[in-house]
């Protein structure tokens, strides 16, 4: 018997074999690589031999552990974005294989930055995802701004829109006594006669 076992033994080293290896891997699924059993599936692994081992596109060995196959997503890893080593900045995030802006729930990234397509005098009404930008939108005209994604005019405080343009409604004598906010006009007032002046509201 001990002479058997150093027949085999010897066997085993003129092929090349190393005496560590298992004659076969109990888990379903396992397969022989390198140095140890692995799942090939569950570690994104293509092939494996002895002495190589080969991911599935997409997927690297960075940490060289053979135990984890091919550790590292290409497509998503912020610290090796599409290749090794590439570093996705602040703010972005890896999207198959693209470092991408990744903005605040609500915003868009349109024109390189992330914008409020609600409040964006730039971006106003702008549609997309916090990665994309489906549509820029509209740029407000100075003066105006953008309010729930719609440009309209932004008056000083104690004025109201209305009929295009910002009024006083307590001193104007075409919209005296208006009322409305800084970019609307709920009630366009009075007009007030000719010879007469608007005072806090009120022709006189």
């Amino acid at each position: 018997m001990r002479r058997c076992l150093i027949i085999l033994l010897s066997a085993a080293m003129l092929s090349g074999c190393t005496l560590d290896a298992p004659i076969g891997c109990s888990q379903k699924g396992d397969e022989w690589c390198i140095s140890a059993c692995i799942n090939t599936v569950v570690t994104h692994v293509k092939s494996c031999s002895d002495i190589e081992l080969i991911c599935i596109p997409g997927y690297v060995d960075i940490d060289e552990d053979v135990s984890n196959g091919c550790e590292v997503n290409l497509n998503i890893d912020n610290d090796n974005c599409g290749s090794i080593g590439t570093v996705c900045e602040s703010g972005h995030v890896c999207i198959n294989g693209e470092c991408l802006a990744s903005c605040l729930e609500g915003q868009v990234y349109c024109g390189g930055k992330c914008v409020d397509p609600l409040t964006d005098i730039a971006y106003c009404g702008a549609t997309g995802t916090t990665n994309s930008c489906n549509d820029v939108g509209t740029k407000c005209a100075t003066g105006m701004v953008c309010t729930n994604g719609t440009c309209s005019a932004s008056c000083l405080e104690g004025q109201v829109y209305c009929g295009g343009k910002c009024v006083d409604p307590k001193t104007d004598i075409t919209f005296c006594g208006a009322t409305g906010t800084t970019n609307s006009c709920d009630d366009v007032g009075t007009k007030c006669a000719t010879g007469t002046v608007c005072t806090n509201g009120t022709c006189s």
